[in-house]
């Protein structure tokens, strides 16, 4: 912005502006910009300043703390004797390997982005990280270059670099910079045990999903809040002990949506997913990394246009039982009632089908009820005389035999 601004005058004279505003650091959006009172351009040189000493390149390095998305790239990268043919700058490769859907091994690269572009064809002063090693990218063979991350730097040892990691993000197509992400000289030191957690505990059996304006929720995701609203039941794969396994919620399908939704961990990415089923079909993504819980993370992103949620809905397990539930209502002929073994050991099991129950309402949706007997020849059960039953017996929102 500029007082009396003047396009034919103004257009190409930025220093004329005052109050800019940027996309900020940390974020997974790329279409916010806040105002920021760091920027500004003059027609005056730039202040000088002191060069960092570009020292020899490190054996290994320790690459750790990312926050946007990308923590399975986080390890210990070593030097793997190759060097490029322009700069005989140093290639590494991340120690352990990573394994696809397919549970095909693959490595990550870091490598040094001039050694195969020049400054004439569009190349920059950039580390990458790549599944793509720095042989490959060096033949001819290789016309498009494929990275995770990239940092602005022209230095042999990436460690000293000072500008940000920036990581590519395929539901914005942007790549977003990371305030919190380090690579230090040396290898990574040997991570700790986390305490175990018990997901046993009452309060997890169920995660309730509420969207207060589903018309605003559409609008600003394009999905729809049936997808996500109700209560998410705790499953354990297996024997899966609850203290060491992490469980996965689901919520079955019902009049709102025709299929099953998950909320489940993905071990390898390091972040809590929604999901049409546990494996590509991802509605939901959280940026965070030690959420032990879904409610717990604080920062949920569409993974259709990349929209922050977590204004538009809530998870929470508090309050969150059974009874929110959302289930399919079926045809009254096509329901029945199965006795337990408890309440009726004479009888058990015993299914009781409606064939003919061609009354209102045709289609329900009953929960876990208890079940309530009238005894139609008994002395206090002639149910014919509704106000009387009532008296008798507690049937509001159960099942009456």
């Amino acid at each position: 912005t500029a007082d009396a601004f003047n396009y034919s005058r103004d257009a190409f004279a930025p220093e004329l502006c005052s109050a800019w505003q940027s996309v900020p650091d940390g974020v997974l959006t790329n279409d916010v910009l806040l105002a920021d009172d760091t920027l500004s351009i003059t027609l005056t040189a730039c202040e000088s300043y002191a060069c960092v000493a570009d020292a020899a390149a490190p054996a290994s390095l320790c690459l750790s703390q990312n926050s946007v998305l990308h923590s399975f790239l986080e390890g210990t990268y070593v030097a793997t004797g190759i060097v490029g043919d322009k700069l005989a700058s140093t290639e590494y490769r991340r120690q352990q390997a990573l394994y696809d859907a397919d549970g095909e091994a693959y490595y990550v690269y870091l490598w040094y982005l001039a050694e195969v572009r020049d400054a004439d064809d569009g190349g920059y002063n950039l580390w990458v990280l790549s599944t793509q090693n720095l042989s490959t990218v060096q033949s001819a063979s290789a016309s498009i270059i494929s990275y995770y991350a990239y940092t602005a730097c022209a230095l042999r040892n990436v460690a000293d670099c000072t500008s940000l990691w920036n990581f590519y993000w395929g539901v914005t197509g942007a790549a977003h910079a990371d305030e919190a992400f380090t690579a230090v000289a040396g290898e990574c030191a040997p991570s700790t045990t986390t305490a175990p957690f018990n997901y046993s505990a009452s309060q997890y059996a169920y995660v309730c999903v509420d969207i207060d304006d589903a018309e605003a929720f559409y609008e600003a995701t394009t999905l729809s809040a049936n997808e996500f609203v109700g209560a998410y039941e705790i499953q354990f794969d297996g024997d899966g002990d609850a203290t060491t396994t992490i469980p996965y919620w689901t919520k079955p399908a019902n009049d709102l949506t025709d299929v099953v939704y998950y909320i489940y961990y993905d071990a390898l990415f390091g972040h809590w997913l929604f999901g049409r089923d546990m494996d590509e079909d991802v509605l939901a993504i959280c940026m965070s990394t030690s959420a032990r819980v879904p409610e717990a993370c604080e920062n949920w992103y569409d993974m259709v246009d990349g929209v922050q949620l977590q204004s538009l809905f809530t998870l929470r397990s508090d309050g969150c039982g059974y009874a929110d539930v959302l289930l399919a209502s079926c045809s009254a002929q096509q329901s029945w009632v199965t006795l337990s073994s408890e309440a009726w050991p004479s009888l058990s099991p015993l299914t009781i089908s409606s064939t003919y129950a061609l009354f209102a309402p045709y289609r329900y949706s009953l929960k876990r009820t208890a079940i309530v007997t009238v005894d139609y020849f008994g002395a206090d059960d002639d149910f014919c005389d509704f106000e009387r039953a009532l008296q008798a017996h507690n049937v509001t929102g159960r099942v009456v035999l």
